[in-house]
């Protein structure tokens, strides 16, 4: 039987987070020991399943004065397209889980040494170095329930939060004050800039297809196309080539992310938002402004509105449609499908 060996020594950029749970000694003091069992259970066995959904690897979990400490890592030892989202999504759904341990929660983004650290018969996966470092500090600043972050962070996150300035704080090893972030509630969805100066090369055979289905929508023909290949080979840039030969057709892009598989038609609540000029605010004014789009689109749908809620249904307009549809599907993009409606 062949054994797999330790994973290469390496350097990488990865989005590097520590949560402290507290209140262990005084739950000790007034419950007893079984009390303090329970809660140690709920709170990490809650972080556990948070970071399965999201990815995340828990990296260590260490003792700490009343209570202990998680180290996170998102990007290593894989990286994906929203290392820095995911993240952020991991640790917001964990601030709003009330588990029965207080938490502080620091995150922040960086160069890390990624390596196997220990002996042969007793080793642990790490991400040292001074990103690490300043993670840990930046979560000892944060009050309990609060996640502070390091601005590079929320720079490269897709997912939109609303913000707010705190410090500056002085840290070991660090010259200049930092200036972080307190992370509040989800604001927006973004896509990555993806502009491309160099023509297309290659590919002629794909692309020959795609136009040609193309060609076929715009006879009154409709259909489905499947773009499947590894992360990184070229899928979007392809698809975008052939767009590019479109004129007059809207195209509605929708990108199923990998952590809203389990909510129904999460990959249509912002697009359709867009659809009928929704912006992102509380419950009522949300609500408001879809009974507004609605009315714009087809009044006769307004008796219908009451069988739809937050975060499910379906909502149909008789104008505006875009023809064409793209799903990027999984957090790396392997397939992309078109329909032509």
């Amino acid at each position: 039987m062949l054994a797999r060996g330790a994973p290469e020594p390496e350097h990488r950029v990865a989005c590097i987070a520590f949560v402290r749970f507290s209140g262990t000694d005084a739950l000790l003091e007034r419950e007893g020991p079984d009390a303090v069992a329970r809660a140690l259970d709920d709170t990490i066995g809650t972080a556990q399943r948070i970071f399965e959904t999201e990815d995340i690897t828990l990296l260590a979990v260490d003792i700490d004065k009343d209570g202990g400490k998680l180290f996170l890592g998102a990007g290593v030892p894989q990286a994906s397209e929203d290392d820095e989202g995911r993240m952020l999504r991991a640790l917001r759904r964990l601030a709003d889980a009330h588990t029965p341990l207080a938490l502080q929660l620091g995150v922040n983004r960086g160069h890390v040494f990624a390596a196997e650290v220990g002996t042969p018969r007793r080793a642990a996966y790490s991400a040292m170095g001074d990103t690490t470092n300043t993670a840990a500090r930046i979560c000892a600043k944060a009050p309990p329930g609060e996640i502070y972050a390091h601005p590079s962070v929320l720079v490269h996150s897709r997912t939109k939060y609303a913000t707010e300035p705190v410090g500056p704080f002085t840290f070991k090893g660090k010259k200049v004050p930092q200036v972080l972030y307190r992370v509040g509630e989800e604001t927006a969805t973004v896509v990555a800039d993806e502009i491309d100066a160099l023509p297309l090369v290659g590919r002629r055979d794909q692309l020959q297809v795609l136009v040609g289905a193309l060609d076929a929508l715009a006879s009154g023909i409709g259909g489905v196309v499947s773009l499947t290949g590894a992360g990184g080979l070229g899928k979007s840039r392809l698809l975008r080539a052939a767009l590019e030969r479109l004129e007059g057709l809207p195209v509605l892009q929708l990108r199923a992310e990998r952590y809203g598989a389990a909510s129904p038609y999460r990959v249509f609540r912002d697009p359709v938002r867009a659809l009928l000029g929704i912006e992102r605010g509380d419950a009522a004014s949300q609500r408001r402004q879809f009974e507004s789009g609605v009315a714009r689109a087809d009044p006769a749908l307004l008796p219908w509105l009451s069988l739809l809620g937050q975060g499910s249904g379906r909502c149909r307009s008789s104008s505006n449609r875009a023809p064409i549809t793209i799903s990027a599907c999984g957090s790396s993009s392997r397939t992309v499908i078109i329909s032509f409606v």
